[in-house]
């Protein structure tokens, strides 16, 4: 009883169940909108290409806000950002149900992705004051596998909502998911210490931003990490353009079971993070290899399949790899990286995958016009697969090392 006891106490310290209930509801809300978005963009329009705008109007914020984004998480309390970012993103994506003209969805698409840069990187930074480094491994084994079971229900929930309702109740949901977020992380358990003038001079926040930057360009392991996230991105940016173009164009099956298909790739996703959760003593740089490398394989026979029974196993595996290489490369430098700046690392990983996942997309979009989607797959695939080895050959030495990244003592805030 004491062993099971313990196992689970990481779910409860600080209420930690709080935010964790609170993301899961949201990112089921984030699906939904999501998955919805770019049917009503694809049935408007007809062409791959304005998905492609979607998508990176989407992450278009995230690369320009997303330092000033770190900055101001690693200055204020994180817990009342989470809370007014949130409630602002449900009133956005409610003023969607007014406004269906693609124009119109990219602009709101565009202010909706300013909150989530400064959300996310607020989130991630949140859970290592929440908890201890030792759970760090579970917790994001956890919030992966709650993501990626959003990620399974979600889509399903479109595909039921688009045949038996209205579209428009798919954005009354999301937006209600995040004012349930708000109303939860309430009640978590933080308290914000403010020391003096620390938090809002400029001064120390430039030599704060300064400080990571250094930290970035001078450690290799987060540098590879970065990278990898860039290469892992790019992947999947040229999944999102033309994964519905292949399932629709190659593999002949209706957009409207386009939800349930990419679905199993969240069952890929929650086996994985189930197995991570068990584990022992495993290093998390170690993962986000083995993660990197069984998507980029996954990828690469795929493209390779005409007919759907040969698609769904490549799927589960995607969803596998990317469920490692996720928990991987979030714990490795939540383990890494100290508290006080590690806001503004996570903001440059989240720059690097949005700019992996533009150029993926643009990618998609241009070459999918001259090529078939199954080639522009397969080529991502391989290009995919020998960046991750050259990472992993560039990174040999360091997976036998762990080393925290430590900034001087005078600068710590809590």
């Amino acid at each position: 009883m004491i062993r099971k006891r313990s196992s689970l106490s990481f779910f409860f310290y600080n209420k930690l169940y709080i935010l964790l209930l609170g993301d899961f509801v949201s990112n089921i809300g984030s699906w939904l909108s999501l998955v919805a978005l770019m049917i009503i963009v694809y049935n408007q329009t007809g062409s791959p290409l304005s998905i492609c705008y979607l998508l990176i109007i989407r992450s278009i914020p995230f690369i320009l806000f997303s330092i000033l984004g770190g900055i101001i998480v690693d200055s204020y309390n994180k817990k009342k950002i989470l809370f007014y970012t949130s409630l602002f993103k449900g009133i956005f994506v409610l003023s969607f149900i007014f406004f269906l003209n693609v124009k119109i969805i990219y602009i709101i698409t565009f202010l909706n992705a300013i909150l989530e840069a400064l959300f996310l990187p607020a989130l991630h930074s949140f859970i290592p004051f929440l908890t201890k480094k030792k759970w760090l491994l579970k917790i994001n084994s956890f919030i992966t596998f709650e993501e990626m079971l959003a990620m399974i229900l979600g889509p399903l929930l479109v595909s039921l909502i688009i045949r038996f309702y209205k579209i428009e109740y798919v954005f009354i949901i999301d937006a209600i998911s995040y004012f349930i977020f708000s109303f939860l992380v309430l009640f978590v358990s933080y308290k914000f210490i403010n020391n003096g003038e620390l938090h809002i001079s400029t001064k120390n926040q430039l030599k704060d931003f300064i400080n990571s930057l250094k930290i970035f360009i001078n450690n290799k392991d987060i540098k590879i990490v970065l990278f990898g996230g860039l290469f892992a991105n790019f992947a999947i940016g040229v999944i999102g353009i033309l994964e519905i173009v292949f399932l629709s164009k190659i593999l002949r099956i209706n957009t409207s079971y386009y939800g349930i298909i990419i679905s199993l790739s969240g069952i890929g996703a929650i086996i994985g993070s189930m197995w991570l959760y068990f584990i022992k003593n495993k290093k998390s740089l170690l993962i986000f290899f083995i993660g990197i490398f069984v998507f980029s394989i996954s990828l690469i026979g795929f493209s390779l399949q005409t007919t759907l029974i040969f698609v769904l196993p490549f799927l589960i595996f995607e969803g596998i790899g990317e469920s490692l290489y996720t928990t991987g490369s979030r714990t490795f430098i939540q383990e890494n990286i100290q508290n006080e700046i590690l806001g503004k690392i996570l903001s440059f990983k989240i720059i690097a995958e949005r700019i992996g996942l533009v150029i993926g997309m643009l990618t998609a979009g241009i070459i999918g016009n001259y090529f078939g989607a199954n080639q522009v797959l397969f080529f991502a695939g391989l290009l995919f697969f020998f960046s991750c080895l050259f990472l992993f050959i560039a990174n040999l030495q360091s997976l036998s090392k762990k080393k925290m990244v430590t900034i001087p003592p005078s600068k710590k805030r809590y």
